[in-house]
């Protein structure tokens, strides 16, 4: 046997049905899923040994309050301090920080992007000085509020991005 951890996909192979059809099963939309299927689905997950990633399960429902700072490189000496107050300013807010960086090379910035827009994230803090054709390759399709770099403090910079999102709501 594996020691691979049973994931959707496994289940949903195994059921001979979709991801997100074992999606709504395991999130409580079984109503809109024939009794057929959900049985088939639960002898899958029977028989896959599949448990919900409980980390999986807090991304996905804490999505809307993750602000994400994005970094271009470290090597600015006043990135630390920026950051360390812009997350402390978005954690009393109520938020989730997390970090994005370095974006100083393609590789990287394509990377981030993938990461960036499987958050769906609630705005974006660019935490330095990015290329408007690296700005726009990072920021393809992700919808949110964007506050690219300005001189100001990581809390001031903070606070002017919550007031932008209240404002788009």
């Amino acid at each position: 046997m594996s020691d691979r951890r049973a994931t959707i996909s496994d289940v949903a192979m195994a059921a001979g049905v979709s991801k997100t059809t074992v999606s709504r099963f395991i999130n409580g939309q079984a109503d809109r899923i024939s009794p057929a299927t959900r049985r088939r689905i639960e002898r899958a997950i029977k028989s896959t040994h599949f448990h919900p990633s409980s980390a999986a399960r807090s991304l996905k429902a804490r999505g809307n309050d993750i602000i994400c700072l994005i970094v271009p490189t470290f090597e600015a000496p006043s990135v630390g301090a920026f950051l360390q107050h812009a997350s402390h300013a978005l954690i009393n807010a109520g938020h989730t920080a997390v970090i994005l960086g370095p974006c100083d090379t393609p590789e990287a910035l394509g990377k981030q992007h993938a990461v960036l827009a499987g958050m769906n994230p609630a705005g974006i803090l660019i935490a330095g000085n990015l290329s408007q054709d690296d700005l726009k390759t990072l920021m393809s399709g992700v919808l949110a509020p964007i506050l690219p770099y300005a001189n100001d403090t990581g809390e001031k910079a903070a606070s002017t991005l919550l007031s932008m999102m209240a404002e788009a709501e």
